[in-house]
């Protein structure tokens, strides 16, 4: 909203200025501040308060309104399309308001559907309070303090090392692949225009960091900024102080086996990089960027106090997750071994097919294992001894097995590896997958994502060009990934289809209405 005024890059500019030659972080953080106040105050001098302005501004369109049927005059005419021009002005400014608040990336400035940005931010900001919590004794508590007290203990005791093997002590074995060129390579700084490509590529309406400041002002006034900010990239390359804003919100997240970024343990991830061929000052340098955060909690919007990390990869930082790819690369090689020496046999398939021994993307990993006592027992001992040299753990109570129905070979393999087999339908990378035929019911789930998701937009507040927007550009490219991936039926397809088509036609009094043919 601010970055589509004129005077918004003068009051950057001149907030900007400053002659303090000191650390350029430091100094980065000293404008930032400086500027995040000076718009403060521009924005109540020249903005004020939009809704109370609208509301003057449409009273004063309805008086002029009237005078202008009882006389209509040049004058009154005039002086109304003034203050219609200036009430549209407001409700684009109120549009742009709830917008933002709402972050929403598939509906485009020029709606004018405020109504509808305003009740999806009610509505996020009452699905994301968390009114009770059970605290370690038990009790359930409702108290703020006490809930920012028990949030603030979880991800203290979350992000503190544990005891681990070296992994030079370990069997697990990792070639040097990096170069020496790569390595040259990777210690280059970056040029000014590489930061500023990097900035570009932000998305336009990202969440801003606890600053406030968010893409768009780093693009918008990029010929302010660049120079301060191309040198704490520069300084940056020597380690430099970061910080985390973790937001505390209810969440349910389903994997076939979970693995989290927060247990990484430091030396084992320090010790990968160097068996990879890094050299020791890349290393130096990235290093910085996982042992200096410092976190707080924001509970229902209330900031606990500072507190900092032994362990894990800082989630939405970009360079996290090719760190964390590296680290289960060592377990894709373990498990390749592990099939490869024979300690573990692979699910035998037909004649001519392909054996697959694993899958793995991120922290989703599948393993075909033909069930034998001795392949379970070499599996599961190479799980521990990655999880001793690692920090990871491999959440059983989540993790699930598919096997025949023989009830001999179901208690071995709950003995053995202490996982439950799944009774039901589980998906992996969001793909249903089950045993034998495929039913109506196998996809199910992804008719339940689409209407789920169309049950949280409040699509009577859309009228239908918008929702036709929708339905091509979010609706449609949900099922994209599975029906890349597997053949669904007919009947999956119609209920699709049904539920595109309520979503269009909407309801009238608590009642779908008539689905019109051309």
């Amino acid at each position: 909203m601010w970055a589509q005024h004129d005077g918004f890059k003068q009051v950057v500019s001149e907030a900007w200025k400053s002659d303090i030659f000191i650390n350029p972080m430091i100094h980065l953080l000293l404008k930032m501040g400086s500027t995040e106040e000076a718009l403060k105050r521009w924005n109540w001098e020249t903005f004020g308060n939009i809704f109370a302005q609208i509301k003057v501004s449409f009273a004063k369109v309805e008086k002029l309104e009237q005078e202008a049927i009882a006389s209509p005059t040049t004058s009154i005419l005039s002086s109304l399309d003034k203050e219609r021009s200036n009430l549209q002005c407001l409700k684009f400014l109120e549009e742009v308001f709830w917008k933002q608040k709402f972050r929403n990336r598939w509906l485009k400035e020029g709606d004018r559907n405020s109504k509808f940005f305003h009740t999806l931010v009610t509505n996020r900001i009452r699905r994301s309070h968390i009114s009770q919590v059970v605290l370690q004794d038990g009790s359930i508590t409702s108290d703020q303090a006490q809930k920012k007290a028990a949030a603030s203990d979880f991800f203290k005791l979350l992000y503190s090392a544990e005891a681990i093997t070296p992994i030079a002590d370990s069997s697990i074995k990792l070639p040097p692949l990096v170069s020496l060129a790569y390595n040259d390579f990777l210690l280059t700084p970056p040029i000014v225009e590489e930061v500023k490509l990097v900035v570009s590529s932000l998305p336009v309406d990202g969440t801003p960091g606890p600053d406030g400041f968010s893409r768009v002002f780093f693009s918008s006034c990029w010929n302010i900024v660049a120079e301060d900010l191309y040198r704490v990239v520069k300084f940056l390359f020597q380690g430099g102080l970061t910080q985390s804003f973790p937001t505390l919100f209810p969440m349910s997240k389903w994997h076939l086996s979970k693995i989290d970024l927060d247990r990484v343990s430091w030396p084992f991830l320090k010790a990968v990089l160097l068996k990879f061929g890094f050299s020791r000052s890349w290393i130096s340098i990235v290093e910085q960027c996982w042992t200096s955060p410092w976190f707080l909690v924001l509970f229902n919007g209330e900031a606990t106090s500072f507190f900092n990390s032994e362990r894990g990869l800082r989630q939405g930082d970009p360079l996290s997750p090719s760190l964390f790819i590296l680290v289960m690369d060592v377990l894709n090689r373990g498990l390749h071994n592990l099939f490869s020496t024979n300690l573990c046999k692979s699910y035998k398939t037909r004649r001519g097919n392909l054996t697959i021994s694993h899958l793995l993307f991120a922290d989703d990993t599948t393993v075909f294992i033909n069930g034998g006592s001795t392949s379970l027992n070499n599996l599961m001992a190479f799980l521990q001894n990655f999880n001793r040299v690692s920090g990871l753990k491999i959440n059983l109570t989540k993790s699930s097995f598919m096997v025949s129905s023989a009830r001999s070979r179901i208690w071995r393999t709950e003995r053995l590896t202490g996982i439950t087999r799944a009774t039901s339908i589980f998906s992996y990378l969001g793909v249903s997958l089950s045993k034998g035929k495929i039913w109506a019911t196998t996809y199910q789930p992804l008719v339940k994502r689409i209407v789920s998701r169309i049950a949280g937009w409040k699509a009577h507040f859309l009228n239908q060009a918008a929702r036709v927007t929708l339905i091509k550009h979010v609706l449609s490219s949900i099922p994209i990934h599975t029906l890349a991936a597997v053949d669904i039926l007919n009947k999956t397809l119609t209920a699709l289809e049904f539920a595109f088509a309520d979503f269009f036609w909407g309801r009238s009094n608590g009642k779908k209405n008539l689905h019109r043919v051309s």
